[in-house]
């Protein structure tokens, strides 16, 4: 099961059958300690300097289809979703550095990850209902975390620009639609790090998606 690399870095293929177990399993750490960051960061550059594959979204998603290269009007326009912690972001901004070839260390892989202490980060992978349409993000509605018993929504918004990729998997046409991923940031208290509940939104199309959650899966 393979997403094509679009939204945030733009860089490349990520599989979704390469569950390359980074820092899951230990549940949010916050505030991030120094040596907190300087793991995550290395741990980003060492996948860009020596993974031949793309970086690793996999352990995070909490939702994707059964083929995200096949386009079906069933799955609406969604093709994951995938939960972003501060220590998850600096080591994707490490890998991304690393395959730039972009000399940054690790307080500055921590500037671009943009994700405070005690946040995360709800990344929704989506694609155009049709050939034409690009405006398919901002029909992304009703975001929403229910952890615990409380309804949290977004504090913060970040859409990525659209670009062409290709579901070569569907049947009858080329399969070619504008790409693109909605961040969606929330805050959380320290009881709700480790909480489980539900990601709700509807898509463009007026899908709606109730999505199951554990946030003490990930570091």
């Amino acid at each position: 099961m393979t997403v094509k690399g679009r939204g945030t870095g733009r860089v490349g293929a990520w599989l979704l059958s390469a569950w390359v177990l980074l820092g899951t399993g230990q549940a949010i750490e916050s505030p991030l300690t120094s040596a907190a960051v300087q793991a995550a960061f290395q741990e980003g550059q060492k996948l860009g300097r020596e993974s031949d594959q793309a970086y690793p979204f996999a352990p995070n998603a909490v939702y994707h289809t059964a083929d995200t290269l096949r386009l079906d009007p069933a799955n609406g326009d969604i093709d994951a979703v995938v939960i972003g912690t501060p220590y998850e972001r600096i080591r994707y901004q490490g890998y991304v550095a690393a395959i730039g070839e972009d000399k940054i260390g690790a307080q500055e892989a921590r500037t671009r990850a943009n994700l405070p202490d005690g946040s995360v980060a709800v990344l929704i992978f989506a694609h155009g209902s049709k050939p034409e349409d690009q405006e398919f993000l901002s029909g992304i509605q009703g975001v929403t975390m229910r952890l615990g018993g409380a309804t949290l929504t977004p504090v913060a918004l970040r859409r990525s620009g659209t670009s062409l990729s290709q579901y070569p998997d569907t049947p009858g046409e080329i399969g070619e639609r504008f790409t693109g991923t909605a961040t969606y940031i929330f805050r959380l208290t320290p009881a709700q790090y480790r909480a489980s509940g539900t990601i709700r939104f509807t898509d463009a199309t007026g899908k709606a998606f109730n999505i199951p959650v554990q946030l003490s899966k990930y570091r």
